[in-house]
């Protein structure tokens, strides 16, 4: 008995030598083609679901890179530009991404303190709300980022205590310059199609303080799942606000203030004849309004719940008329559902 025990524990104790000696090496050379006979470019990432697509100087080359941020399974791949002016280029950055935080549900990148460098806000699991974490770049050991809140709070009850944000976990909120006071403000929509606005108090360059929220804000009300954008409709120097909603139409709020002090009116709550409901009840739209297109006119791009992207023109000069549907399955993708466009310079071609 003694000596079965002997062995039993040697053999134990050499195949953990063994399996310590091995060493794991991650290839991306291997090539992998389509049914059609075309290599893949990017097989071995790890593929996407629900992505989310921002910008970041990762190698601080001065030219942005593409960070992704997959919702369905909180992952995070980066892409650094290299294929120079007016040429979509990437590589896939090998390295550990050991420097990000951990990343809840959605993801934003945004300078909010204004000295240069990203910082990350991400969804605060347990408390339902905002967490943001302040970055920081060295030369010499690279990126690192810090926890700057927990959880996003305003002061209530005269600044006695501090109130949390809440931002449901589905939902991705606006981070953006409302009233053009150099700093970043905070702007939500609802499920019940109404705006919670909170406006930065800090100076630019300053860390954020936020204001009690203000709900119902501007008086807007677009039915249910309100998914705001804020940008200069009329092309008056004025941001206007534009709002996806439930049922797959466009609302259309015209700024009747000023830049500091904006007010809105609903002008059209099904602007430019859109509906994206595609057939089925329910559109959830989430529009883009861009000149990125043909650089000196308007389309509008939406996202649906069927997960089909929508492209409309004649907008410029015709924003009180009918919209040309160009395309209902622009980029020819319904592998997952209620899409969201971005838009951002892949190509580094201005």
């Amino acid at each position: 008995m003694k000596v079965l025990e002997c062995t039993f524990c040697l053999s134990l104790f050499f195949y953990d030598i063994l399996i310590a000696q091995y060493v794991y090496h991650e290839r991306h050379d291997i090539v992998v083609q389509s049914v059609g006979g075309t290599a893949l470019l990017f097989p071995w990432t790890g593929g996407l679901n629900a992505p989310q697509f921002s910008e970041m100087d990762v190698n601080k080359d001065d030219i942005n890179d593409l960070f992704i941020f997959d919702r369905r399974d909180e992952r995070a791949t980066i892409f650094i530009s290299d294929g120079g002016a007016g040429v979509a280029g990437y590589s896939y950055f090998k390295h550990p991404l050991h420097f990000l935080p951990s990343l809840n549900s959605w993801l934003l990148i945004r300078d909010f303190n204004c000295d240069g460098i990203e910082d990350i806000f991400t969804y605060s699991l347990g408390y339902g709300g905002a967490k943001v974490y302040m970055g920081s770049y060295n030369a010499m050991t690279g990126w690192s980022y810090s926890l700057f809140k927990t959880i996003v709070q305003y002061p209530g009850f005269s600044g006695l205590v501090n109130i949390y944000i809440y931002i449901p976990q589905s939902d991705i909120p606006s981070l953006t310059d409302m009233d053009n006071d150099g700093d970043i403000d905070l702007l939500i929509g609802t499920t019940d199609g109404k705006i919670i606005f909170l406006e930065n108090t800090a100076s630019s360059g300053f860390p954020m303080s936020f204001a009690a929220p203000i709900s119902n804000a501007f008086a807007i009300d677009v039915g249910n799942n309100c998914a705001p954008q804020l940008i200069d409709v009329d092309e008056d120097g004025l941001n206007d606000l534009i709002i996806g909603e439930i049922q797959g139409r466009i609302f259309y709020y015209r700024n009747t203030g000023t830049a500091a002090s904006p007010a809105f009116t609903l002008i059209d709550n099904q602007w430019g004849d859109v509906e994206v409901r595609n057939g089925i009840t329910t559109g959830y739209a989430k529009p883009l309004l861009t000149k990125a297109l043909s650089g000196e006119s308007f389309d509008l791009i939406i996202g649906t719940e069927s997960g089909k992207v929508f492209h409309y023109n004649n907008i410029s000069g015709n924003i009180a008329g009918t919209f040309t549907l160009v395309d209902s399955n622009m980029i020819d993708y319904e592998r997952s559902k209620f899409s969201a466009p971005c838009m951002a310079d892949i190509d580094n071609d201005t």
